[in-house]
């Protein structure tokens, strides 16, 4: 592919989603061939984003058509900012052949553009540790890492052990009320960079998803919540992965109590959870977790998928 425009005469338009969607999986799809950094780009998890809490693809959404050719994208932004959240995330991606054209910057500059008139105090942006240009491209702007996403994985003939809760700690699987999963989800997770506060009607919504056997409130010595986990079989996973596969939401701890050694007997139970009916590979996603949280989670035989920078910046900054 080649591209002979200037910066100048490059015009980003906004996002169709009836049209646009199987053009950018085929965007994404060159991109993932060169750059090998192991993005799931399936057209599920495409249309899923579509409808994220307070995301509108029809103004949050842009892309670049390649010259002379409408029926192919050359690049592609978004700005996202849930409702509850002060920072907004924001994506871009370009074609291999069409970087260091200009193209990302006109990108970018929507798509903080647009983060400021949402009321974002900040922006966050992800960069796989494979990718220096993408890296670099946000340290550009002004983006400094801030913490890390890495993605596990478990195969199915690795043996866990038993979870070995510290005194006065106990764990259940029974909880199926709202109250207990909000409560859960905004004091264990919220501080930390890349998870999101989430609302009473959004938790509602995924309440279904969650009040099951397979997710694990741990509850601290005077009975108050103090952690949560959750696990289960994953049909969309092992729809990509063509094999039956486990998925762990990472779990999480209350401040005051992640000294404790609650973070592995969480992980273990949910993940014993997932093999009761069959022995089967899982995976796991963790936002934020410290290395000495991941290393408990590769001693018991989780090995890493792949990694990402978390990247931050405040919306004021000129740029």
């Amino acid at each position: 592919m080649s591209l002979h425009n200037t910066e100048e005469s490059l015009h980003p338009r906004h996002f169709s989603p009836d049209n646009d969607l199987p053009r950018l999986i085929q965007l994404l799809t060159a991109v993932e061939a060169v750059d090998q950094t192991g993005e799931d780009i399936s057209e599920a998890t495409q249309r899923e984003s579509l409808s994220l809490p307070g995301h509108d693809p029809l103004q949050d959404r842009w892309v670049v058509e390649a010259p002379g050719d409408p029926d192919q994208l050359i690049a592609f932004g978004f700005t996202w900012k849930a409702p509850q959240d002060d920072f907004a995330t924001i994506y871009i991606v370009v074609h291999p052949a069409c970087r260091l054209r200009g193209i990302g910057n006109i990108l970018m500059q929507h798509a903080l553009k647009r983060a400021q008139s949402i009321q974002a105090l900040s922006v966050q942006a992800y960069a796989s540790v494979l990718h220096r240009a993408g890296n670099a491209f946000l340290r550009k702007y002004a983006f400094e890492p801030v913490s890390a996403y890495t993605a596990l994985h478990l195969n199915a003939d690795i043996e866990l052990p038993l979870p070995f809760w510290p005194a006065g700690y106990t764990m259940s699987n029974t909880a199926r009320d709202l109250a207990t999963f909000h409560y859960a989800f905004n004091h264990c997770f919220s501080d930390l960079t890349g998870h999101h506060i989430v609302s009473e009607e959004y938790m509602q919504d995924i309440l279904p998803g969650q009040a099951h056997d397979g997710t694990f409130i741990a509850y601290g010595p005077d009975g108050e919540i103090v952690g949560i986990c959750s696990g289960r079989v994953d049909e969309a996973l092992s729809a990509r992965r063509g094999y039956c596969t486990g998925y762990l939401d990472s779990p999480g701890v209350v401040p005051e109590h992640r000294k404790q050694g609650l973070y592995l007997p969480l992980l273990l139970a949910a993940a014993q959870q997932i093999r009761s009916q069959e022995v089967i590979d899982i995976e796991l996603e963790s936002w934020s977790d410290s290395e000495e949280t991941l290393a408990l989670y590769q001693q018991v035989g989780f090995t890493t998928l792949r990694k990402e920078l978390i990247y931050q910046r405040s919306v004021s900054i000129s740029g």
